[in-house]
């Protein structure tokens, strides 16, 4: 079920490294045609993920930036793992989606531990 809402929410682009070293980490820039998927937001916070590793990034729309790439810093591409030409998945930050992340985890957690004790009795 997460998956699908995932995958209607994200854009999968290829990483260049960012020119701009005086920022360790934690910002990427996007060509605006890229930006509709944040809305009004100024500068939205996005997800950048490889596999099952992420970041959480604050984007800038840039005109300059080359369009269908998505420009990192050099700490952020170490944390995914990422080099210059892989391909990350870029989707839309909430808070409201982490929580609820949890708590759906959580929730099934419990349901498996229940599951288990309910099969030891047997």
């Amino acid at each position: 079920m997460d998956e699908i809402h995932d995958e209607e929410m994200k854009v999968s682009l290829p990483v260049r490294m960012s020119a701009i070293s005086s920022v360790e980490s934690g910002l990427a820039r996007i060509h605006i045609s890229h930006m509709d998927m944040f809305g009004d937001q100024d500068h939205p916070m996005a997800v950048i993920s490889k596999d099952k590793t992420r970041v959480v990034v604050k984007i800038v729309a840039d005109r300059l930036a080359p369009e269908g790439f998505i420009t990192l810093r050099n700490k952020d591409m170490e944390s995914l793992g990422v080099k210059e030409g892989d391909i990350v998945d870029l989707g839309p930050y909430s808070k409201l989606t982490d929580e609820l992340k949890v708590s759906w985890n959580k929730f099934k957690d419990r349901f498996k531990k229940k599951d288990h004790e309910e099969g030891d009795i047997e």
